[in-house]
């Protein structure tokens, strides 16, 4: 693509025209994709980050200057990677927390490994769905 034609595209997205939103996004996406895909392992969870970040941009296009929508996007990627890497390090740290507590219970010294195991899988899947973090209180 042209510059000149890249510079009346981005104008037409700046101003809110829908058929540049999709030109944009199909121009941006797989770029976008490989960038957040290096640093997050799963590819659904970059895909929904990159759809996250064009959205996003959309709704604050009026605040890009410059022309400059690929490094706005990959600002705005840049910081929902960061807010999703964040929540999961919280996630994981709040998981041992979890854990910690639950294995310090009598009831869990007495408990068989495999009764153990069965007990960890629930909990790590009941964490990822974020049900016990208003359920506990952990001291």
């Amino acid at each position: 693509m042209n510059v000149r034609l890249s510079e009346i595209l981005i104008d037409s997205f700046i101003s809110g025209d829908v058929q540049a939103l999709e030109k944009i996004t199909r121009l941006y996406y797989a770029a976008l994709l490989q960038f957040v895909g290096s640093h997050v392992k799963s590819p659904e969870v970059a895909k929904t980050l990159v759809k996250a970040a064009i959205i996003e941009t959309w709704q604050n296009r009026e605040s890009i200057s410059d022309r400059a929508l690929d490094q706005y996007l990959k600002q705005t990627l840049t910081g929902l990677m960061l807010k999703h890497l964040e929540k999961a390090a919280v996630d994981h740290k709040l998981e041992k927390d979890i854990w910690s507590h639950i294995q310090k219970t009598p009831e869990m010294e007495e408990t068989p490994d495999k009764a153990r195991e069965s007990i960890a899988r629930t909990v790590h899947t009941t964490l990822l769905k974020g049900q016990l973090t208003h359920e506990l209180t952990i001291p």
